[in-house]
């Protein structure tokens, strides 16, 4: 996580910033119910991915 992990996987840096990660994923939790989040990969930035 960050760009410690990151540098340890040969990248210079993080993709995101981990505020940014986390504050986003603090969001998308907040607003997750089951409608529109259950059952799917979400992403901190709110768009989610297929399994």
């Amino acid at each position: 996580m960050g760009n410690t992990g990151a540098q340890t996987l040969g990248l210079e840096k993080a993709e995101v910033e981990v505020n940014v990660s986390v504050s986003g994923m603090i969001k998308v939790i907040d607003a997750a119910n089951r409608e529109d989040t259950s059952g799917k990969f979400m992403f901190y930035d709110g768009t989610s991915k297929p399994w």
